[in-house]
């Protein structure tokens, strides 16, 4: 239905028609392939008793045939738009038919305002009764002739128009949707919009509701299941414009799903995906509006196999599990299947998992060619599943073979079909499906098994000769072993029923190798076989569960953080039951859909304002339930990617970070060696964003100096200590600079300095917006403890970010405060203090934030008051645990740590954060401990966890036991050993020490603690530890090992 004015629409129509002597049907040219839904079985057992039960809906299809009074039988809109296939008045009755299939299921009382079932016969048209309008089908039905013979309007057109309403006005609905697609006289529009009318005070409020509703799930399930990309519509308010919901006595709307005349829009009407993605939308939306859940097939774990796939032969390398036919491979055409079948399952709800990659843009595989042609063994290892899963056999293909049902057997599915086509000799056609009596399980799944075989082949059958080719071979549903004298292993092996479907055989060329190559045909084949599996859950449902709200958390960035250019956002999400899909919003605007986990989205930050935004990130689960998550973020611009700016090296400043390849990275031998950034004139830097080349364990020193005129320089940044790698955030004082260079000092793996990219950031204007902060903290009345912990938040939007927050008690000297969440960007948004009083009496405790353009937090401060009260000094032993560092790796263990410590009356819990020279907790001088998360630090958590439970907690860290022997071609370049590998103690002779065979056969590696750089590395090792967490309550230094009596 065209978005320009319907009465000037029909003028145009009749003024063509007039001009043309004769425009007649032409129906011997299919002008859509489309699924016949029409005879969809009910997932739900008992539909009257479905979520809907009880509602009359009406499904307007718009358009169709009707009797032209000068040229017959017409169709309402142009006949196969420019020859791409599609009729407006066709394709909306296709999606009406999914609609009302959905509708149905969910126990609705659904009235089509036209014929749906294609297999109905030919109507007074002698076409199609599907293809004809809806005035004719209404008269069919018994409804008086006012409905369909509306007396206030003289053409056939506004009597077909006129019946829809009135169709629904006369059964007393409860709703009416209609089904439209839209075209533009520019053809380059492009989306979904959806149509209310509030020329009606009483309906106005709820047809609003309802659109924005249904617009919502429509665009969900579009860019969760068919484009992540569609092109977002508003919803559209019309007043008394449209007589399809104008007319209408009860809520209303019309769904405009895509543009016809619009080529890429065009291409999606021809995809059953995205029809059923537009239906989907609209019942779950319709469901949402009237307060239930939708119903599907929530609850099933499916497992789907594409059979084959490349694998890794012993003698052969790479090749395909089964041959090329005439350009068909089955190993390819099974995934093509499945790619079409996945999200078919998925938008009902079901937690699918399919044995191979479906997504033909994932990238290359380890075999160099791309994922989607691998096979499961392969797929299944980069999902992180365990070996037992995938490296279970004798060879590569028996590996792949096994780990199908390995992987679903692992995860327990309720279902699992294996998709293949068939090769014999060329000498047989047509599709079979196969189901095993007797499996490695007994007979238990017999039963279930033959019937989801029967229900999949009768679908599929169905569809193959009712939409593509009438006589297409029926082979039968078999039992496997009696039919081909052994069993299949992918079923035998298989703890669920295991149907087996073979599409076609490709090795026969007419017509199953030719229907292969046809997208029509492997779609059919998917949507037979989703159908089948409806009818497989409707007798056999899965096991209810409750439905449970996701929990979604926002990891990267973090709140009031300052962004720009690319930014990694990225979230955790938990639930007990799958992610349907995500939505991440700036300011309420959606600017990305996916639907997969881990959550991680790449936003490009270019394209927005500079300035504070909102980041929201929403996520719904198969139950159509959600949550959201948001953070505020500044958004600034990379001032190294303006116009103008001239640079040492381009590579520096392309805009292309790449991590693994030399291609963008730039090189200067013999440290000192030097880039420089040269900007047309002065910006007021605060961030200088550097990524060091991290394709290994090297780490980097360097510094980074700033000038005005090229001659005078002022060192901003100074990293020529430490270990540094990856990506670096230096935020430095805002002052003003042309010139900013980056000097390397160091490489611990060779004399090169190597940086992939370097980003600017500079304030737009100076930064004179004072920042903020506050105290959070549930703060007592009456503080009895001698240790008492305050917390708060703080943000800076002036652009300069928070420097430190400082906190006042009573009125004394201003108290740095310690940050507690460090961002990727080296910013804060939280602080903590640990306040020890030393006598009673009234405190009150006041905070300020302070940002790194010097502008301090204006009054009045966030304050809190409470009495100190403590007890009489007493002696208090020591009574401790000691808990090494091959055990807390995990916050369970942790936590039953300090639960056993505080349930056996101790005080202290002390914790190995060194030793083997790697550490537990964070820190920039030494290499982080293996097997525990980069995102946990061992003593902040058992600091935290401790103190809330009143118990101290110490550090101990081993000194000069930096290694042992056994272990030492295991460490890391950055680790000491390898970094200073001329402080490990020597023996008499000035061999390197050794280590003494003491400890479980195996020496430690020691340095040597006469040399004065050990003692200032030890002594900085301490004082970072001490200064990074202040609220520790002790550090106890491991004894000095001598491993012989000859070291020296």
């Amino acid at each position: 239905m065209s978005k320009s004015s319907f009465t000037l629409w029909i003028t145009i129509l009749l003024c063509v028609l007039l001009l043309v002597p004769s425009v007649f049907v032409q129906d011997n040219i299919k002008p859509t392939e489309c699924l016949d839904v029409s005879n969809a079985t009910h997932v739900s057992t008992n539909p009257s008793r479905g979520p809907l039960s009880g509602k009359k809906i009406v499904v307007s299809a718009g358009h169709g045939l009707y009797n032209h009074e000068t040229y017959g039988w017409i169709y309402q809109r142009e006949y196969n738009y420019s020859g791409w296939g599609i009729t407006e008045d066709i394709v909306n009755a296709e999606i009406a038919m999914h609609l009302c299939n959905y509708l149905e299921r969910a126990g609705a009382s659904v009235y089509s305002t036209r014929e749906l079932n294609k297999t109905a016969g030919n109507g007074i048209s002698g076409y199609p009764k599907w293809k004809e309008a809806a005035k004719y089908y209404i008269q069919s039905q018994g409804a008086p002739s006012w409905v369909y013979n509306d007396p206030n309007v003289t053409t056939e057109l506004s009597k077909d128009l006129r019946s829809r309403p009135n169709y629904a006005n006369w059964l007393g609905a409860d709703l009416s949707i209609s089904i439209h697609n839209n075209a533009c006289d520019s053809h380059n529009a492009r989306g979904t919009s959806i149509l209310y009318d509030v020329s009606h005070s009483n309906l106005a409020g709820a047809n609003e509701n309802l659109a924005n509703i249904v617009h919502d799930k429509v665009y969900e399930k579009v860019r969760g299941y068919y484009d992540p990309a569609w092109p977002w519509r508003n919803v559209v308010e019309t007043n008394n414009q449209y007589g399809e919901i104008r007319l209408c006595n009860m809520p209303s709307l019309i769904v405009e799903c895509a543009f016809y005349d619009n080529y890429t829009d065009n291409q999606a009407l021809h995809s059953e995906v995205f029809k059923m993605a537009v239906a989907r939308g609209i019942f779950e939306g319709i469901c949402e509006f009237f307060g239930v859940l939708p119903n599907g097939l929530y609850g099933a774990k499916i497992f789907i196999d594409p059979g084959h796939g490349l694998y890794n032969h012993e003698t052969n390398g790479w090749i395909y599990q089964r041959s090329n036919y005439w350009g068909i491979i089955e190993d390819l055409v099974n995934d093509e299947i499945a790619a079409y079948l996945v999200p078919m399952l998925r938008m009902e709800g079901a937690n699918v998992t399919c044995s191979r990659e479906i997504d033909k843009n994932a990238g290359l595989g380890v075999s160099g060619y791309s994922k989607w042609r691998e096979g499961t063994k392969y797929y299944a290892e980069s999902q992180g599943l365990p070996s037992s899963v995938w490296n279970y056999g004798s060879d590569e293909l028996t590996k792949d073979l096994y780990s199908r049902s390995n992987w679903a057997n692992y995860i327990q599915v309720d279902l699992f079909v294996s998709l293949h086509n068939n090769a014999n000799n060329g000498l047989s056609s047509g599709t079979l499906t196969l189901w095993e009596q007797n499996t490695d399980y007994g007979t238990v799944h017999a039963t279930r098994a033959q019937y989801a075989a029967s229900r999949i082949h009768a679908r599929t059958l169905y569809e193959i000769r009712t939409n593509f080719l009438s006589s297409w071979v029926n082979l039968g549903c078999q039992e496997t072993e009696s039919y081909l004298g052994h069993t299949l292993a992918v079923q035998r092996r298989t703890n669920a029923p295991a149907p087996l479907i073979e599409f076609a055989f490709f090795d026969k060329q007419s017509p199953d190798n030719d229907a292969l190559h046809s997208e029509y045909f492997k779609m059919l084949c998917a949507y037979g076989t989703y159908r089948g599996i409806c009818d497989y859950f409707a007798q056999y449902p899965p096991s209810p569960v409750t439905p449970e709200y996701p929990k979604v958390e926002i990891t990267s960035p973090k709140g009031f953080s300052i962004v720009g250019g690319t930014v990694k956002v990225a979230a955790t999400y938990t639930c007990n039951s799958s992610l349907a899909w995500s939505a991440l919003r700036i300011n309420e605007s959606i600017v990305a859909y996916d639907n997969s986990t881990p959550i991680s989205f790449n936003l490009n930050t270019s394209v927005l304002e500079v300035g504070p935004k909102i980041i929201n990130l929403t996520v719904c689960n198969t139950y159509g339930l959600t949550a959201s998550y948001q953070i505020y973020v500044n958004v600034q611009r990379n001032i190294a990617l303006e116009t103008g700016v001239y640079a040492t090296s381009n590579a520096l400043i392309d805009d292309y970070d790449s991590t693994s390849s030399y291609a963008s990275t730039t090189w200067n031998a013999n440290p000192p060696g030097s880039h420089t950034i040269v900007l047309p004139s002065p910006r007021y830097i605060y961030l200088i964003k550097t990524h060091l080349w991290d394709g290994d364990y090297r780490f980097y020193r360097y510094y980074i100096e700033t000038s005005l005129d090229n001659l005078t320089w002022t060192r901003a940044v100074d990293r020529t200590t430490g270990i540094h790698s990856s990506w670096q955030y230096d935020f430095i004082k805002p002052l003003p600079a042309k010139y900013v260079r980056i000097t390397g000092t160091y490489n611990s793996a060779n004399n090169w300095f190597h940086v992939i990219e370097m980003q600017l950031f500079a304030l737009v204007s100076q930064d004179t917006i004072p920042p903020s902060s506050c105290i959070t903290s549930n703060v007592p009345t009456i503080v009895s403890s001698s240790t008492f912990w305050l917390e708060g938040d703080c943000s800076d939007l002036g652009g300069s970010g928070v420097d430190r927050v400082e906190v006042n008690i009573n009125e004394g000297g201003w108290i740095v405060a310690e940050p507690s969440y460090l961002h990727s960007d080296g910013s804060w948004d939280r602080w903590k203090f640990c306040y020890r009083p030393n006598e009673n009496g009234v405190v009150s405790i006041r905070c300020r934030a302070i940002d790194r353009a010097g502008n301090c937090e204006i009054p009045p401060h966030s304050t809190c008051t409470f009495t100190v009260a403590l007890q009489s000094s007493i002696p208090i032993e020591a009574r401790g645990v000691w808990a090494d560092r091959w055990h807390v790796s995990s916050p369970a263990y942790i936590d039953s740590l300090i639960q056993a410590a505080k349930d056996s009356n101790m005080n202290i819990v002390t914790i190995q954060v060194l030793g083997e020279g790697y550490a537990l907790y964070r820190t920039s001088l030494l290499p982080r401990y293996p097997g525990i998360p980069s995102d946990f630090d061992v003593l902040r958590y058992t600091l935290d966890k401790a103190h809330k439970e009143g118990l101290e907690v110490h550090a101990w860290i081993n000194t000069l036991a930096v290694g042992t022997t056994n272990n030492a071609s295991s460490y890391p370049a950055k680790h000491v050993i390898h970094d200073h590998n001329d402080w490990i103690a020597v023996d008499e002779s000035g061999a390197k020490d050794k280590g003494s065979a003491d400890s479980g056969g195996y020496g430690y590696v020691d340095l040597c603690p006469g040399r004065s750089e050990v003692k200032n590395y030890l002594v900085n090792v301490t004082l970072e530890l001490a200064q990074n967490y202040p609220d520790l309550d002790a550090i106890h230094l491991d004894y000095i090992r001598y491993s012989h009596a000859n070291s020296t």
